[in-house]
């Protein structure tokens, strides 16, 4: 129980698909949680491994980050176009900070 506790302490909340529908649409969750938390879409950056999640971004004005290490493949993520593909986890740091610099 510690060690979900000291995990949890980097997260705010956690979103996702709800039950009932609600949030099937990847873009429409984002645009939820960009209203919901009043976030800058200029200075939110989208970070997923699926073609849909740096679309989702992309429709709602976010950065984006591609991972390659998820379910999506190499060529998935790369077709999408997004801002920065990072090919593992230590890659996503330094591309938040390119990607911070840019707002």
């Amino acid at each position: 129980m510690t060690e979900i506790r000291e995990r949890l302490r980097f997260f705010i909340d956690v979103y996702g698909p709800e039950l009932d529908g609600r949030f099937d649409e990847k873009r429409e969750l984002v645009e939820f949680l960009l209203r919901e938390r009043s976030l800058d879409p200029d200075r939110t950056i989208m970070i997923g491994d699926r073609a849909r999640d740096v679309e989702s971004g992309r429709t709602n004005g976010t950065r984006t980050i591609g991972v390659t290490y998820g379910f999506g493949s190499v060529e998935e993520i790369a077709a999408a176009g997004p801002d920065e593909i990072c090919p593992s986890p230590g890659d996503i740091r330094p591309a938040v900070r390119r990607q911070s610099r840019r707002s």
